[in-house]
């Protein structure tokens, strides 16, 4: 069974890691590229108190599963920053959905 969610439904989502349930980052855009017609990653929000925006960002080939609940990373180490992400996770395009 196929589940569809839309960038809206991922948006907000705590990001946690499979291995130890640690909520690591909150969902904070959806990066989608039209040309490839797929989701390519996300940037994140920090989580806690007086969080905010978090300069790591999660590509697609990182998140292992996307639920109604959650996003869940193997670990934390999937979270990296914009120069070791993909040049169309890092620099996307357009503006993130």
């Amino acid at each position: 069974m196929r589940l569809l969610m839309t960038a809206s439904q991922i948006r907000g989502l705590p990001v946690v890691t499979v291995r130890g349930g640690e909520d690591v980052a909150e969902v904070r855009d959806v990066i989608f590229s039209p040309e490839a017609g797929r989701l390519v990653g996300v940037t994140l929000n920090k989580r806690g108190f007086l969080a905010g925006r978090s300069r790591d960002v999660l590509p697609a080939e990182a998140i292992h599963a996307i639920g109604k609940d959650a996003l869940m990373v193997l670990d934390a180490s999937n979270l990296v920053a914009p120069e070791d992400a993909p040049d169309d996770v890092a620099h996307p395009r357009s503006s993130a959905m």
